[in-house]
């Protein structure tokens, strides 16, 4: 699904913790061929009653959306 936008509503360590998950998914995609990673695979400490799974979808591997 393409969105228009998204909010994330978190503190500046959260943002940043995010942010640095999602420059090391691109870094893994673009290295290894990855189609996706998960943000609860690279937690420790994930769980589904505290915390919101972010899945980084490599572009390369999915069909266009356009219309």
């Amino acid at each position: 699904m393409k969105l228009d936008e998204i909010s994330i509503l978190a503190d500046p360590a959260t943002i940043k913790s995010l942010g640095l998950f999602l420059i090391n998914a691109a870094y893994e995609m673009d290295t290894n061929e990855l189609e996706h990673m998960h943000l609860q695979d690279m937690l420790g400490n994930f769980s589904h009653k505290r915390h919101v799974d972010v899945i980084a979808i490599n572009q390369k591997f999915v069909k266009s959306l356009k219309k």
